[in-house]
């Protein structure tokens, strides 16, 4: 039932709302055997494709939606002056960024390849909740992802709500950034999610890449300092950048290795 409404909203009109959203992971399989080739990776959005990551035939498998699998048991809308409202026992809202985007489109955002440096996004009302980055004619995703049109990099939300009392009250807190490809009409999303660090559970301190794409020069990493999880945008194409990606493609590598061995023994 949740689903079927989330159909229906829409800033615009009523009736053409949501789609579903899907998920573009790294999980590669041999073709032959079935067996478990890779399940994480870390690498520029165009090598992963090369590698044989791809859009998941579930066309709603991303979890952080009931637009997908995810939040089924969750009871979250948009009320008549565009505020978050959850029951009191909900720790997250039910719909992805893009999609609580696409149905407050009042929210801030701002150019990724424009605004490089760290963003602290939120869903507080007056600050930053996005950064969006248009997808050029001949982009890997668009091959990829039929419908992708653009970026969305967002909060993702895991469970946690503000306990500080000088936080405004029940506000979602980030626990990650998330990215997602977007159609031209906001209404059809898919998550693209390849790594196994930095999704959840950040310390402070913490900092990990979630995107790198050589069209666009930008490398996407989630972090968590004093302030909260931000997500930091760099130049690919600079020294730093190219050390970031080094380490965590490594470190991905060889847990992946330990991941895969043990699953297919």
């Amino acid at each position: 039932m949740i689903r079927e409404i989330g159909h229906l909203l829409s800033s615009r009109k009523i009736g053409e709302g949501l789609q579903h959203e899907g998920m573009l992971d790294a999980r590669v399989e041999d073709k032959s055997s079935g067996r478990l080739v890779q399940l994480y990776a870390i690498d520029t959005i165009q090598n992963l494709l090369k590698q044989g990551c791809a859009l998941k035939a579930n066309e709603y498998a991303s979890y952080h939606t009931v637009m997908g699998s995810g939040h089924l048991d969750s009871s979250y809308s948009i009320n008549e002056k565009d505020e978050l409202r959850k029951d009191s026992h909900i720790k997250r809202p039910i719909y992805s960024p893009p999609e609580i985007y696409f149905l407050q489109p009042w929210r801030k955002t701002a150019d990724a390849a424009e605004q490089l440096g760290a963003h602290f996004l939120s869903y507080e009302k007056d600050k930053m909740f996005g950064l969006t980055v248009e997808l050029p004619s001949n982009h890997a995703l668009r091959k990829a992802i039929p419908y992708a049109d653009s970026l969305f990099i967002g909060p993702n939300v895991d469970g946690s709500i503000a306990s500080d009392k000088a936080m405004p009250e029940e506000l979602f807190i980030t626990d990650s950034i998330g990215i997602y490809a977007v159609s031209k009409d906001g209404r059809r999303t898919a998550e693209i999610n390849t790594v196994c660090f930095g999704t959840s559970n950040l310390e402070n301190g913490d900092e990990y890449v979630v995107y790198a794409d050589e069209q666009l020069n930008i490398l996407v990493l989630s972090g968590r300092n004093d302030s909260g999880v931000y997500a930091k945008i760099l130049a690919l194409d600079t020294d730093e950048a190219q050390i970031l990606l080094n380490k965590d493609r490594e470190k991905t590598a060889e847990r992946n290795k330990l991941i895969v061995d043990n699953h297919n023994t």
